[in-house]
């Protein structure tokens, strides 16, 4: 009797196993990857200063306009990365305007590419975090009213 009921448990095992094996269901897919030899960017580390507007607030003690300041992230693995204004950089209303310096690491920005200031040199291949900082140009004679403007920063990766 012995014999019989250890028979009747493996038939019941097996049975169960086929069961479970029509209640299956497989997936399948592909992946590829590319991890490239050359690595380079400059982003803001907080992705949303870029798509919101900053506001250059009034300090009412000093009567002047505080800077705006952020953390870049920069990163070439090949080469230096330069860096400059595509146009004056100014805050305008009207015909008033008050003329505004970028920098990044203390290193002022210039207008146009023949000036441009490394901001990352050739033989630093991490990741950089460099502090970019907007504040009027000297003592600007500021007149009431709402003002605005645009920074448009270049960046020049040397690739080999």
């Amino acid at each position: 009797m012995n014999m019989y009921k250890k028979t009747l448990f493996a038939a019941l095992l097996a049975t169960s196993t086929v069961a479970m094996a029509d209640e299956q269901t497989e997936l399948e897919f592909q992946l590829e990857a590319n991890v490239p030899a050359q690595q380079y960017f400059v982003e803001f580390q907080d992705p949303a200063f870029g798509t919101t507007t900053q506001t250059m607030a009034w300090d009412k003690v000093n009567e002047k306009l505080e800077e705006v300041s952020t953390t870049l992230l920069a990163k070439n693995n090949v080469g230096k990365i330069t860096a400059h204004l595509d146009s004056a950089a100014a805050l305008s209303k009207g015909t008033d305007t008050i003329p505004l310096t970028v920098s990044i690491d203390s290193k002022a920005l210039p207008v146009g590419a023949t000036g441009a200031v490394e901001i990352v040199d050739a033989a630093t291949i991490t990741t950089q975090t460099l502090q970019m900082k907007v504040a009027p140009t000297g003592t600007p004679t500021y007149v009431p009213g709402d003002y605005t403007g645009a920074v448009k920063m270049m960046f020049d990766f040397e690739l080999p």
